[in-house]
């Protein structure tokens, strides 16, 4: 990735952070209603973590360095 769009890409990401830091209670006021599609949104919304730090969990210990498998070895 070049300098330039590097810095487009962080900087993207810190507007959209500090745009939803202060939204991200609205819209969840808005979607979330005591009826069931409220709930299933609430659910799903918790998805994209559970399998991000199940993927980086499994890539971590894929490509681990195999000289440093032991620590006491």
């Amino acid at each position: 990735m070049e300098k330039k769009e590097r810095r487009i890409v962080f900087s993207t990401g810190l507007l959209m952070l500090l745009i939803f830091t202060f939204t991200d209670l609205q819209i969840s006021n808005a979607l979330f209603t005591k009826n069931l599609y409220g709930r299933i949104f609430e659910v799903i919304g918790e998805l994209p973590f559970v399998f991000l730090s199940l993927f980086g969990s499994v890539l971590l210990l894929r490509f681990r360095s195999k000289k440093k498998a032991h620590p006491f070895g």
